[in-house]
Order: C-alpha cells, then sequence, then structure tokens
C-alpha cells in the first residue's frame, strides 16, 4: 500500500496543497516523516500561514487520556481536535480542512457515536419489554 499525506498551506486569502506519496514497501511512519521534514521546510519559507498536515489513507485515534476541548471533535484524518462547521449543502457537519463529515466511519468511531447508538438501542428493546 502507497501511503499519502496531504500538507495544506493557507492564510486568509488563499490556500495551496500539497501531496506526498509514499513508495512502495515504505510504512506509513516512514512517509509521516518525510512530511513533517518538508512541513518544517515550508513553514520556514512562508509567513503569516497556517500549515496543516492531513492523512488520506489512514485515520488514527485520538490521544490517551486527553480531553476534548469545549466545543471540539476529533479529527482522525487531521489528527487534531477540530471545531466541525454546519455544511448547508450537505446538511451535515464536516471538517473545515480535510472535509469528513460526522458520518464518516472513523469520525463515529473515534468520537464515541457507536457507544452512544449502542446505548440508545438498548434503552429501546428494554422500553419495548416494559410494553408488553
Amino acid at each position: 500500500m502507497r501511503y499519502t499525506w496531504l500538507i495544506l498551506v493557507m492564510n486568509t486569502e488563499r490556500f495551496r496543497k500539497f501531496k506526498v506519496h509514499g513508495e512502495e514497501g515504505q510504512s506509513n511512519k516512514e512517509v509521516y516523516q518525510i512530511v513533517k521534514q518538508k512541513t518544517a521546510e515550508i513553514k520556514a519559507k512562508v509567513k503569516d500561514c497556517t500549515v496543516d498536515v492531513i492523512s488520506l489513507t489512514q485515520a488514527f485515534k485520538p490521544p490517551e487520556g486527553k480531553i476534548a476541548p469545549r466545543g471540539h471533535v476529533w479529527c482522525p484524518y487531521c489528527i487534531k481536535w477540530r471545531v466541525f462547521s454546519w455544511s448547508e449543502k450537505l446538511g451535515v457537519y464536516r471538517c473545515p480542512f480535510c472535509g469528513i463529515t460526522q458520518n464518516d466511519f472513523y469520525y463515529k468511531k473515534y468520537n464515541g457515536v457507536f457507544t452512544k447508538e449502542r446505548q440508545e438501542w438498548l434503552l429501546s428493546l428494554s422500553r419495548k419489554e416494559r410494553a408488553k
């Protein structure tokens, strides 16, 4: 599998994207080290810009023991806590950087949505049994 990362360079007026593809046989960690090096080079060249790294091929879980800041959710591809914004066009919340929505499997997995859905499902079963 070839791992791909995206380097997003932006300011208030515009943005640029740079894709970094790993070679066949390289691990994702090795490709990430290359991306970190290129990100450092870009940060040294540009001023007044935000430089973010986004995984295009693998989702990452949140750090152990860390709690989300108020109003933030874990973005498994940006590998950061983010505030998702409402998309009128799609009718869902989405990450303003990588574009994933709240319907993404890994978004749900790492933000505890499945746990909540399971609890609601179990509660609905117990309500049905009580109604009998």
